[in-house]
Formats: C-alpha cells, structure tokens, sequence
C-alpha cells in the first residue's frame, strides 16, 4: 500500500466516523484493529488524534467549499433559521442556505444574548450579506413574536425579500391547540394508561408481544407521545387504533388481565373511548401528514394554500361524522 493510497482511505474512513457520529476513539477500539487488519493486513488506521484533528480540519474545509460553490452557483436564495438547544443545554441559533436543496450554513452559539428580534434579525442579515442580499428572497423562521419581530426589521432593510413564519411549524401549532381540548386531554391520558400499563408490566409487555407476533396484520409497536412534538399526538393513537384488537383481548384473557389496572381495564371496555380515539385520530391525522410532505427537503411553497384548503376540507367532513362535537 502506497501513501496515497493510505491517505485516500484515511480520508473515507474518517468521513465515516464523522457522518455517523461514532466515537472518535472508535479507530482505537481493539476489535475495529483487529477487523481492518483481516481486511486489510497492510491498512493502519489512523490515530485518534489525527481523527479528531487534521482530517476532521481538512474535511470540514471540504463540506465548507461544497457548500461555498453550491451557493456561489445559485441564482435565488432562501435563508432559514431557528433557536435551538444542544445536548449541553446551550442556547443556539442554526442557519440553512435553500439552493433550492438544503444546506447546512452554520451554528451559531448566543451565549448571554437574549433571542430578541434585534439580535435574530442582525445575525439573519449577517448571513444575508455573507451570502449576497441580490440573491436572497426569503426568510423563513417559525412563529414566534421576537421571529416576527426580525421580519420586520429584515425587510425594512431589503425591500425586495419576503419573511415568511415555517408551515410545518404553524400546523404543529395547531396540533398543540387541538390536543388542549379538554375532551381530549382525557382521551389522551386514558390511552396513556394503557400503554404504559401494558408496556411497564414483565407479563403485560411479554402477552402483548406474543399476541402481537402471532397477528401478522399487526407490526406497530404501543407509543407514547413526546412533549416537544405535538404531531406524536398522531402515531400515539394510530398506535392504539392498529392493537385495538390485541388490547383488548388482553382484557379477557385469563391470565393476563389480573395485571391490568382496574381503571384501564374499564376504559379497554368502554367502546366510546374508541370511539373517541378514532375520531381524533381522524382530524390531527391530515394535519400530521401534510407536516410530514413539507419537512421534507423538497418543499414548495405553492402548495400551501392547496394543504389548508384540504384541512378545511378534512376537518368538515370529521365533523360532519361524529357524536361528539358539532361545528
């Protein structure tokens, strides 16, 4: 093996390690030596310390030239942001350059700066002139008041782009209102009950399997929603609806229901909890879908007004079909 050679394969193996986010002393782990070694006898993996420094240097050179040219090629710009937190609890601001295909600009750490609509907006301009302000014509954010804020101060600066609040953003909001519904509220933390009844118990989790497995129509695993994402509202109760049958025939069955709780054994019975699952289900889960197709990376912004006038289409017509509220 040439030095060439060695080199290129350091390269791919490193771009591997920082792509799936696998430790950087995993080039020192006995077993991954002794697995490039049968593969490739006269391959030495690199170091960590190289790893974690000239190779990491040189490759992040590479993806910021990539990402210089895809820009430099484009003739129309959008510019996205949004406040974040990482995984040590700090306050940061990411940036995506839309070519039209996403980019990943830059992270931006605040620090002390609180995220008012003067700093959003002057960190927003900051990439807009990075980037060339001819080339930019929408700012998309989500809907926050300080966002709102920087919109306009963002405009007043450059007439000709457009800030816009994030669709995606907007219809988890309207998940988020929907799910405050007190009816609802209710329905969600019965189901709760039954998921984490069954999924908390050694023989109401094993049963569940079982039944699960032995049903080859039914591969969906019982999931809880997530607080930060309202949409999970969505899976949690298609989750429900797809076992319906395995809950509750767990209900009956001798041996396993003397490990459901009594008041999750009523509500597995009460065929109007059901009832109300399935009409839930049946208004958020346009909204969900919809969320789905716009997070995706091809987004177009035309379509907008096609997604609300098929909500509205949606949300009658669940109405319309229901007991339980009228419009």
């Amino acid at each position: 093996m040439n030095a060439n050679e060695k080199k290129n394969i350091d390269v791919l193996l490193a771009r591997a390690v920082y792509a799936t986010a696998a430790p950087l002393s995993l080039v020192d782990n006995y077993y991954w030596t002794e697995f490039f070694k049968a593969l490739r006898p006269a391959y030495k993996p690199p170091t960590r310390h190289l790893v974690s420094n000239k190779l990491l240097d040189d490759e992040f050179s590479k993806v910021k030239e990539h990402t210089t040219i895809c820009i430099a090629d484009s003739d129309a710009l959008g510019v996205m942001c949004d406040g974040w937190t990482n995984i040590r609890n700090e306050s940061i601001i990411n940036f995506v350059v839309t070519t039209p295909k996403p980019i990943f600009y830059k992270s931006l750490p605040t620090g002390v700066d609180r995220h008012t609509g003067e700093h959003i907006a002057e960190q927003i301009i900051s990439v807009i002139e990075d980037i060339g302000p001819r080339k930019v014509f929408g700012v998309v954010t989500d809907n926050a008041k300080n966002m709102k804020k920087a919109w306009t101060l963002i405009t007043e600066k450059y007439p000709h782009i457009t800030s816009y609040g994030c669709v995606a953003h907007g219809l988890n909001l309207l998940i988020n209102d929907i799910i405050k519904i007190n009816s609802l509220t209710d329905i969600i933390n019965d189901g709760k009950d039954i998921v984490n009844n069954i999924k908390r118990g050694h023989i109401t989790s094993a049963a569940f399997l079982d039944k699960r497995n032995a049903n080859s129509s039914t591969s969906m695993a019982l999931s809880l929603p997530v607080v930060t994402r309202w949409g999970s509202v969505v899976v949690f109760f298609k989750s429900l609806l797809v076992n319906k049958q395995i809950i509750r025939s767990m209900n009956v069955d001798e041996i396993v229901e003397k490990d459901l709780k009594p008041n999750v054994k009523k509500t597995i019975s009460s065929s109007n909890f059901w009832k109300k699952v399935e009409f839930f289900y049946s208004l958020m889960n346009p909204v969900a879908k919809w969320i789905t197709k716009i997070e995706s990376d091809t987004p177009q912004l035309s379509i907008v007004p096609i997604i609300f006038m098929e909500l509205k289409k949606s949300f009658e017509e669940t109405f319309k079909n229901n007991n339980f509220f009228k419009i």
